[in-house]
């Protein structure tokens, strides 16, 4: 399940990254208001399935290491930061498309490593 879910992700993140700068272009003469409800709707949906992996992750290392989990913690905490400043650069610099390749690549990196720690025996 949790395979099928990472590639279902991928693939709403690589649509997403085609059908991104067609919206913002189309809503540019929109309110603020406006464009942030198109934003979240389409954003939501892939933030929820994006949203679960931590805590999958963090249960299957918890049921091998307990001892860890503060430090995966404090490994979510400090990736978040840099990841957002990492997102905002790219996507100064290369577009709100290129910051989702960026995502899906990272997200296929650590959906990777997770079925590894899901899968190996303790």
């Amino acid at each position: 399940v949790l395979g099928l879910g990472g590639v279902l992700v991928l693939l709403g993140v690589f649509w997403l990254a085609g059908l991104a700068d067609g919206v913002l272009d189309a809503t540019a003469g929109w309110t603020v208001a406006g464009r942030a409800a198109v934003a979240a709707a389409l954003l939501a949906p892939l933030g929820l399935f994006l949203g679960v992996a931590f805590p999958l992750g963090l249960a299957a290392a918890a049921r091998r290491s307990p001892r860890r989990t503060p430090w995966l913690f404090g490994v979510n905490a400090a990736a978040s930061v840099l990841g957002s400043v990492a997102a905002t650069l790219v996507c100064l610099h290369g577009g709100i498309s290129a910051a989702l390749a960026v995502a899906a690549a990272l997200y296929a990196a650590a959906m990777f490593l997770g079925l590894r720690v899901v899968r190996e025996p303790q």
